[in-house]
């Protein structure tokens, strides 16, 4: 099996996925786990713009069920949006999901929509809109020494979309803004933008208590603290 998938790449065999570490997030929805994978395949991938890189993003899968009562592997859902077909632009191809009810909301660096899915992973709707501080004009990357040594500094140059939480009626979204000027944080209800708030720093929500909602800030190590941010709506 592994000699046939190195040499004809399937992206429907569950075989050449890994976690996606980067996403840094496994979700439950409904009696299915949900885990972001990414194909581990040397030549299937667009971190090298070859032959297969705009294939990688066309048809490679962004998500893996796993059935909690049998234990096995499930479909796999969710593909690249159209904006990576574009341009190979894999630095910014970071994505982040919450998962709600009956529904996953996806959201990748790069795109400013946000894709909601039903429990079967089948797509339903697109939301979102784009932050006025993010210009896209995202440099592509041929290599994989191209996007590994110029990854940080293409992060720090451009605005990307960052992190995405789901508490109660509300969908918050993180994303950095263009250079040096900060971050910014989105605040969603009912598929409407609400609410747009800058940051010198990113924060990133983590829940609802008490009538308030939480954040956090990056830790300051120096002086061995968490910060925590506690606000009303």
């Amino acid at each position: 099996m592994w000699d046939n998938l190195l040499r004809s790449p399937d992206p429907e065999q569950f075989r050449m996925y890994e976690f996606f570490i980067n996403a840094r997030s496994i979700r439950f929805l409904n009696d299915q786990i949900i885990i972001p994978v990414i194909t581990e395949h040397i030549d299937y991938n667009g971190f090298y713009k070859n032959a297969n890189a705009q294939d990688f993003w066309l048809k490679s899968y962004n998500f893996l069920m796993i059935d909690i009562q049998s234990r096995k592997t499930g479909k796999l859902f969710g593909h690249y949006p159209p904006i990576f077909r574009k341009k190979n632009i894999p630095t910014f191809s970071l994505l982040s999901f919450d998962t709600k009810s009956d529904h996953v909301y996806c959201s990748y660096g790069a795109d400013s929509l946000i894709y909601v899915r039903d429990h079967h992973g089948k797509l339903l709707k697109s939301i979102g809109y784009a932050a006025s501080s993010i210009n896209g004009e995202y440099p592509e990357t041929e290599t994989f020494e191209d996007y590994s040594s110029n990854r940080i500094q293409h992060e720090k140059k451009y605005g990307y979309y960052k992190r995405i939480k789901v508490v109660n009626d509300y969908l918050f979204r993180s994303y950095k803004k263009d250079g040096d000027i900060g971050y910014g944080l989105q605040i969603y209800k009912d598929d409407d933008l609400i609410g747009d708030v800058s940051f010198s720093e990113e924060v990133y929500i983590i829940g609802y208590s008490n009538g308030c909602y939480y954040g956090v800030l990056p830790v300051n190590v120096d002086l061995e603290q968490f910060r925590i941010i506690k606000f009303k709506l």
